[in-house]
């Protein structure tokens, strides 16, 4: 059969593509978007008349079906261990649950936080499916915003701290960000106004927050010395 080979391919490829959807051996872009044979060229990087011919080839040998013009792979269990991959979902679902309960039990007013599940072993070795699946879970929460607790003033003086880091070209990771509200907790214990600090940092382009100064006799301000960076300064703890 002429393409004959290419064909054998295309099917893999199909097979691949239902099991990355996932959804019982439908194939489309989007639950609203089915795939036409000119998306499917793009995708396997095959000819366009070689894709029309395959898909005739599969349909006429009932290996798929067209249903609401989206494509079914047929008998999608014989491909599939299903009970198998329902226990992932399940498992998948449940460690998301406790790890979502852990952080808002240990952490309510701050969370913000990356959350990595690996699929793998999940079944049994002999139904032969090798799953290895990252999923990122972005539980994002406004910090800033958190931590003022309604006060205006102090949430415009830290997001215009952090305009003024993004100016400077030294944006704030999420660790700098926790560092510099503990630094101002320990500027707030030692009765310093911490709206005044944030706001001689952002004038003076200080990348940190520091007690502010009232000025010498001539009435300038210095900067404070670099050797007393804050910690959340160091590269090295960058997230």
């Amino acid at each position: 059969m002429p393409e004959g080979d290419a064909i054998i391919v295309i099917w893999l490829q199909l097979l691949c593509l239902a099991a990355t959807i996932n959804d019982s051996g439908l194939v489309y872009f989007s639950k609203d978007i089915p795939y036409t044979d000119e998306m499917l060229s793009t995708e396997f990087d095959r000819p366009l008349n070689t894709i029309r011919m395959a898909l005739n080839i599969f349909v006429k040998f009932n290996m798929v079906e067209i249903v609401n013009d989206i494509l079914l792979v047929s008998n999608w269990e014989k491909y599939q261990n299903t009970n198998g991959l329902e226990r992932i979902r399940e498992q998948t679902r449940k460690r998301v649950a406790k790890h979502r309960d852990k952080l808002l039990l240990t952490n309510e007013s701050n969370v913000t936080e990356t959350l990595h599940v690996t699929y793998s072993n999940a079944i049994d070795k002999k139904e032969d499916i090798d799953i290895d699946k990252d999923i990122e879970i972005n539980i994002v929460s406004d910090i800033f915003k958190n931590y003022s607790n309604g006060d205006q003033s102090l949430y415009q003086s830290l997001k215009d701290f952090e305009k003024m880091r993004k100016s400077i070209k030294k944006p704030m990771t999420d660790r700098a960000k926790e560092m510099l509200l503990l630094e101002l907790d320990k500027l707030s214990a030692a009765g310093e106004n911490i709206i005044e600090c944030l706001n001689q940092s952002i004038f003076h382009s200080w990348q940190g927050v520091f007690p502010v100064k009232r000025g010498d006799n001539n009435g300038t301000v210095k900067q404070p010395d670099e050797k007393r960076k804050p910690i959340y300064e160091y590269e090295s703890i960058k997230l």
